[in-house]
């Protein structure tokens, strides 16, 4: 799959894949929000436990409370996966992996985490150096799938470097112009 889309965005004279100085717009975030959501539904098995799910929500607005005017809909979801993982994904969508949850010893453990991922989303930082493509909607998935297979990990996070430098890299000569 990801040598699919490395192959794709190549090839592809039409559209630049680069990001913009000032990242897509809020609706734009929402979009790919909304997006990797859907196709997260095909790859992840999302918690149906009230319980958890309300714990999750409801540290995430306290933390949400205290930050101020919120550029749009935030929404918590607890994948089950005995991985120690966390992310978030721009237009405020966070994922936290049940191993985190049940390996926390404080709730303030787990609200760390979630104050993590939020600053993430609240900051756009993904969304500032990735773009709103589909590229970089399938390349995040992509990423978090192959951390999510044990010898997979190692190198996704090598794959998710070399992308995010590059286009980081592009992003920081667009500053200098």
């Amino acid at each position: 799959m990801l040598i699919c889309m490395l192959a794709s965005s190549c090839g592809s004279a039409s559209k630049s894949i680069l990001p913009s100085l000032s990242g897509p717009s809020e609706d734009e975030e929402t979009r790919i929000s909304r997006e990797f959501r859907r196709e997260a539904k095909k790859y992840f098995k999302f918690v149906n436990n009230p319980e958890a799910e309300r714990y999750v929500d409801r540290i995430g607005r306290r933390i949400l409370a205290a930050t101020g005017p919120l550029s749009f809909e935030y929404r918590f979801f607890v994948v089950e996966d005995d991985q120690l993982n966390a992310f978030s994904v721009p237009g405020g969508s966070i994922y936290m992996n049940t191993g985190l949850i049940e390996r926390a010893k404080t709730t303030d453990e787990v609200a760390g985490v979630l104050g993590h991922e939020i600053t993430h989303a609240k900051g756009h930082h993904m969304a500032r150096s990735s773009g709103p493509d589909a590229i970089s909607i399938l390349s995040l998935l992509s990423m978090v799938l192959l951390a999510k297979s044990g010898s997979g990990g190692q190198a996704a996070g090598m794959v998710g470097q070399a992308v995010a430098a590059t286009r980081q890299l592009a992003f920081s000569r667009q500053l200098e112009i």
